[in-house]
């Protein structure tokens, strides 16, 4: 028979999106939990469904049910036969039109993540930056790549699907580590901007031999660009992104003469 024929189509991850119309989020008394969340199904039907949050995810619902943050769209997910329920949280930052301080960051293969910070009374000396090498990412992509093509050889594809999600966690966790440090970074100087280069479609326009093109794909550029913003707007930092024609050449200009290497 054929293998298709006998197979059984089944989900492993399920999701359901709600926009701020389709359901309501209130703080009760209630011993089980003071958090509860209600899903309007249809006219008639709503069911309430008790929520429990982290601590960190405590304090910005706590703060959205002061009116700090203005609650979006709601996703429930299930995955691995639990429940969970993804808030999007908006929220207006104003920033100064005119920042004393600018947090220039630049990437690259030798160095996942540099900080420079450059005084608008003072441009032509920066202040002494900050290095992420990112080696622990290297070392994950590597090891985990080596693993998965053994167990390639042998067959064991359930067991790559598994050590995809287990990738992705630890890696997740070193980029947090590394924005975490740059907004720290930012944060010491008076009205700074972090100003990074948009790679919007940088994978796409790589020339170089396949073995350079993988070692580049592996590293998470644009995973850490988002988490850089989000985590920068989060403590009042300014994000703002230059376009690939601006920054051409920035890396090799002396920043005192402006000789290109």
């Amino acid at each position: 028979k054929n293998r298709r024929e006998d197979s059984i189509l089944s989900l492993k991850r399920i999701s359901i999106r709600f926009d701020e119309r389709c359901y309501s989020f209130s703080k009760t008394t209630n011993i089980l939990t003071p958090y509860w969340l209600t899903l309007s199904l249809d006219k008639r039907e709503k069911i309430s469904l008790p929520i429990v949050f982290g601590e960190r995810q405590r304090r910005m619902v706590e703060e959205a049910l002061r009116g700090d943050w203005q609650f979006s769209t709601v996703e429930m997910v299930k995955r691995d036969g639990e429940w969970y329920v993804h808030f999007t949280l908006r929220k207006t930052v104003e920033f100064s039109d005119e920042p004393e301080t600018i947090i220039a960051i630049d990437r690259g293969e030798h160095n996942l993540a540099v900080a420079v910070a450059i005084s608008k009374d003072s441009p032509e000396k920066p202040v002494k930056g900050l290095f992420w090498r990112g080696e622990e990412i290297k070392h994950i992509r590597g090891l985990y790549s080596h693993i998965r093509r053994r167990l390639q050889e042998k067959d064991r594809l359930g067991m790559v699907k598994k050590l995809r999600g287990r990738e992705g966690r630890k890696v997740n966790q070193q980029i947090h580590i590394i924005a975490n440090q740059i907004v720290a970074y930012a944060k010491q100087f008076p009205k700074s901007v972090i100003v990074v280069e948009d790679l919007s479609g940088m994978r796409r326009s790589l020339k170089g031999s396949k073995l350079f093109n993988k070692r580049l794909h592996s590293l998470p550029f644009r995973k850490l660009q988002k988490t850089i913003e989000y985590k920068a707007l989060l403590e009042w930092v300014d994000v703002r992104y230059l376009t690939k024609e601006k920054t051409r050449n920035t890396s090799k200009t002396c920043h005192r003469c402006g000789y290109v290497t």
